[in-house]
């Protein structure tokens, strides 16, 4: 698989999160692919990724990538705002007050979407894993 064809297939993917690909990510697009590639390798014990891992690999890349500018704090949008919902409401002497656990806030299931991509099942190694002597 070419290093285009995955690089297309990383910005396809975080097009698909509602993240806008902007020239200054070209870098860190191919360092994010570079260590899913290195990731995936060493997981499976191969030289080589293999064709039915690209959607994993673009996925691990892209995973990477959000999370790298999620912990630097540059990443930046609509799509990825991250502020606590409000909890309670008060309008004169009445209190209105919503039950929101910490599990379901979208920063919570933005990092549980991240550490999938990243942590791919074990399943879909399996198939590619070769065995270490």
């Amino acid at each position: 698989m070419g290093a285009a064809e995955i690089y297309d297939a990383v910005v396809t993917r975080l097009g698909m999160l509602s993240y806008a690909v902007t020239d200054d990510d070209g870098a860190a697009i191919r360092y994010a692919i570079d260590r899913a590639e290195e990731r995936l390798k060493d997981s499976i014990n191969q030289p080589e990724v293999p064709y039915g891992l690209r959607f994993v690999w673009a996925d691990m890349a892209a995973g990477l990538l959000l999370s790298d500018k999620k912990t630097a704090g540059t990443l930046t949008g609509a799509a990825f705002e991250f502020s606590a919902p409000v909890e309670s409401v008060k309008a004169g002497d009445t209190t209105t007050s919503f039950a929101v656990s910490t599990a379901q806030t979208p920063e919570a299931r933005f990092d549980r979407m991240i550490s999938g991509m990243i942590n791919p099942p074990a399943e879909q190694l399996a198939r590619y894993r070769r065995v270490c002597w």
